[in-house]
């Protein structure tokens, strides 16, 4: 009987290891997963930035090198239409490091989305907002386009 459990217990354990594995390799690799906190390590992503734009590449959304970098930030402009959370998106960044220099850089993406035309002004009138009227009209007049 000791011997019955002894197995159980280990077939259960490979299981379970097996599971996890599973569902690690299988986890959403998406925009949407890069702005999400991970709940139990709260200071990152779910899915690392550089890991969205491996998948977006194969997907054909972004091109493999990004269009702009500066300041550790690569900027991802989409090569096609592509919707994040409901809207269009304008570029995803993330910060990246080739070498480590002890400050500064959060591991962290970002999006910018377009809203749709008719949504800009209700929008903008329902956010107190520190950003002039010039930029205001100049990000809603679709100005800041690749």
């Amino acid at each position: 009987m000791k011997r019955f459990v002894a197995l159980m217990k280990l077939t259960l354990l490979i299981s379970c290891a097996l599971w996890s594995a599973q569902s690690y390799s299988q986890r959403e690799i998406s925009i949407e997963a890069s702005l999400t906190i991970e709940p139990t390590y709260l200071e990152e992503s779910l899915v690392k930035g550089r890991e969205v734009v491996n998948q977006m590449v194969k997907s054909g959304v972004f091109s493999p090198e990004p269009q702009e970098r500066f300041d550790y930030l690569n900027f991802h402009f989409p090569e096609k239409e592509t919707r994040v959370l409901g809207y269009q998106l304008v570029y995803f960044n993330y910060e990246y490091a080739d070498k480590y220099i002890g400050c500064c850089i959060n591991p962290g993406a970002a999006v910018v989305l377009r809203l749709p035309s008719n949504e800009d002004d209700a929008y903008l009138q329902s956010v107190t907002t520190a950003i002039s009227q010039e930029a205001i009209t100049f990000i809603c007049q679709g100005k800041y386009k690749r």
